[in-house]
């Protein structure tokens, strides 16, 4: 997986699992059906745990690194925070374990090395959640922050079920509330049903970060008002979510979009984004075979299979040309491929002794490419000049004054 933008064109789609022990076997699972990562939930049995039934004492994160590999860590996983986590919730136990519970998943998902972590916008204002990931993004230089965002307010993501606007603790920095203002926007009904307001709000709050992105959830709704649309076309969008839910089914039992869906995931293929697929398996999985007597083909069906969401998606990736554009660019150097995505960001400077490094940052000190070249040039030099002076030497203890 890589959080990257594409340069192939090939499709790079993940596919998000529930929250499981088993997550080895859904990443082989995902791999087989085409998806190049997965979107998890790491802190488990967090990750089960009920808002409306939390323990009194939060139970330890039981799932071990050594399940995966490091390199799998950091292609194939994206970690998602728990669902149940409000840190802006009216609700002070929830609040404050939910506080408790993200700094602690922030940091072991930093400790994994994942290249993304994955969180929800519920509500037009996060002030608490935007001074932690705000803090997060400025203490460290890992992973980057994925705000997932619904194109349309939905019922488990608007208002509804008791949320206000309102935002938390009163312990926030004025500076967000003074970012968070409505005055910045067009109107305060606007800011409060608009969700490009609130990533906008949050995003402000975390101080333009360059490491925090937007993912677009594409609800079943899509706004009326094409402007809408065409405003994500200039915000820092890394992926779209798109759940199984929404898709239909045509004659031939395949999974397909609404027209105005299709149109819209093109204009986003444009991006050069990535794609998310959501939910369980709603559709089945024709299988063609061929009869002996005649070459006429029967189609009989199989298990659910989330391939064909993959399939399709991939199928209107290539309808966007993205091959013709890609193939019109210069090929990349080794230096230029091994730095991509990473032009516009400053690094922070490490020293391997003097440091206590990430497992993954020490591997990519490991793996540059300009170092073992300066090496083997310098062990050379360092030869041939030994061997000069052995010469130097051997010629003057034949000289008679």
């Amino acid at each position: 997986m890589s959080v990257k933008s594409a340069q192939t064109d090939r499709l790079s789609a993940g596919r998000q699992i529930p929250c499981t022990d088993e997550i080895r076997k859904y990443i082989d699972t995902s791999g087989e059906e085409g998806y190049d990562f997965t979107v998890a939930h790491i802190a488990y049995p967090w990750c089960c745990l009920d808002a409306e039934n939390l323990p009194e004492k939060l139970p330890p994160i039981s799932r071990p690194d050594l399940i995966l590999r490091s390199s799998d860590w950091s292609r194939l996983i994206v970690a998602k925070i728990s669902p149940w986590i409000d840190v802006d919730s009216k609700n002070k136990k929830l609040r404050l374990f939910s506080q408790q519970a993200l700094q602690e998943e922030l940091s072991y998902y930093s400790y994994l090395c994942v290249p993304a972590i994955l969180l929800e916008l519920k509500r037009p204002k996060h002030p608490n959640l935007a001074k932690m990931i705000n803090d997060f993004l400025e203490s460290t230089s890992g992973p980057v922050v994925w705000a997932v965002v619904p194109t349309t307010i939905e019922n488990s993501h608007g208002l509804p079920n008791g949320m206000s606007s309102g935002s938390g603790d009163s312990d926030v920095n004025s500076h967000l509330d003074e970012s968070c203002s409505s005055s910045n926007f067009d109107s305060e009904s606007e800011a409060e049903t608009d969700t490009w307001y609130w990533f906008q709000r949050f995003r402000t709050a975390c101080d333009n970060k360059l490491r925090l992105g937007a993912v677009l959830k594409l609800t079943s709704d899509l706004p009326e008002n094409p402007e809408k649309l065409k405003r994500w076309m200039g915000e820092p969008l890394k992926a779209f979510t798109v759940d199984t839910s929404i898709f239909l089914t045509n004659d031939k039992r395949f999974p397909v979009l609404t027209k105005g869906h299709q149109a819209y995931i093109k204009q986003l293929f444009t991006l050069k984004i990535q794609a998310l697929v959501t939910g369980r398996a709603l559709h089945v999985r024709p299988k063609v075979t061929r009869s002996s007597d005649d070459d006429s083909d029967s189609t009989n069906t199989t298990s659910s299979k989330h391939c064909l969401y993959f399939s399709y998606l991939h199928h209107l990736f290539k309808s966007v040309h993205l091959r013709a554009i890609l193939q019109n660019k210069p090929s990349l150097d080794t230096v230029s491929e091994w730095a991509l995505g990473y032009e516009d960001f400053l690094q922070i400077p490490l020293q391997p002794l003097g440091d206590n490094l990430e497992s993954q940052i020490y591997e990519t000190f490991e793996r540059d490419p300009v170092k073992y070249v300066e090496y083997k040039n310098a062990v050379a030099d360092a030869i041939l000049y030994k061997k000069s002076l052995q010469t130097d030497d051997h010629q003057g203890s034949n000289f008679v004054p």
